[in-house]
Order: structure tokens, then C-alpha cells, then sequence
């Protein structure tokens, strides 16, 4: 097995894990999510590279967010709304949330 194939299989063990979650009063709902790709990483690294704050973390609501079936919960083209329609800081407390993947016991563990 080449370290290629042991990456992704590490990775997809990752996806293949229970979605990690969290309720939103707020707006009557869990959100639930999984980890992204780097490509998907570097999407929202070039808008916060832009200073485009607001829109970083927007996309990262959108590619993270899930409902329970894991299906995603947002569209790329909710963007606008996210930003300008919704409670800045749910959103910032959901988007703490699925940066705060790993506790230290799973940090320590790799």
C-alpha cells in the first residue's frame, strides 16, 4: 500500500465517521458536518486571503453544513442571505463549532 492510498483511506475513515453536530435553537434545527477536502479548505483560505471575511466564513457554512441524512443543508447561491439576512454571531458560533473538529485527545492521538 503506497502512502498515497493510506492518505485517502485515512481520509474517507474520516468522511465514513458519525457527523459530528450541533443544535441551533435559534433557528429550530442541528446542524450536523463533516470534514472538507483541501480543495475546499482552499477555497475558503483564498476569500480570508482576499479579506473577504464575510464570505469565507458564509462558504464554509455552505460546504460543511449538513442536514441529518447528510445531505447539504445550504446552496453556493445562499451566500448573499447567509451574509446579510442571518444573525452574525449563530453563524460565527456554527462555524467555531466545525473548526473545533478534533478535541486534544484526538490531537494527541496523531
Amino acid at each position: 500500500m503506497s502512502v498515497l492510498d493510506a492518505a485517502k483511506g485515512h481520509f474517507q475513515t474520516l468522511l465514513d465517521d458519525e457527523m459530528l453536530s450541533l443544535e441551533v435553537p435559534e433557528w429550530s434545527t442541528t446542524i450536523y458536518w463533516k470534514p472538507i477536502n483541501l480543495r475546499e479548505q482552499g477555497e475558503i483560505q483564498a476569500l480570508v486571503s482576499d479579506g473577504k471575511t464575510d464570505e469565507a466564513v458564509a462558504m464554509t457554512l455552505i460546504l460543511r453544513a449538513r442536514n441529518q441524512d447528510g445531505s447539504k443543508m445550504f446552496k453556493r447561491g445562499d451566500a448573499f442571505e447567509i451574509r446579510t439576512l442571518t444573525d452574525p454571531d449563530v453563524v460565527a458560533r456554527i462555524v467555531t463549532a466545525m473548526s473545533e473538529d478534533y478535541d486534544d485527545e484526538d490531537i494527541e492521538k496523531n
